[in-house]
């Protein structure tokens, strides 16, 4: 998915989680008038079991997940065209 961010008063955010479970990809670029976000969750499991979602393992990439994308608010509106 791309989104682009525009009036906004922070710096472009990128990381990148990967797991066994889950990869997430966040890369932030200028563009005209703000940020221009590609964004991407790959589910690498069909299933995750409780037991790996309690472990600290899985709650590690959870944590790093939030704070990779904490803080991102979008109004996405269809551009015309």
């Amino acid at each position: 998915m791309t989104l682009i961010a525009r009036n906004i008063d922070r710096q472009a955010r990128n990381c990148s989680i990967r797991s066994r479970w889950f990869d997430l990809d966040l890369d932030g670029k200028p563009a005209s008038g703000g940020y221009r976000y590609r964004y991407g969750l790959t589910r690498k499991v069909a299933w995750v079991p409780h037991d790996d979602i309690v472990s600290a393992e899985f709650q590690k990439m959870a944590a790093q997940a939030r704070d990779c994308v904490n803080g991102l608010r979008f109004n996405v509106q269809p551009e015309k065209g």
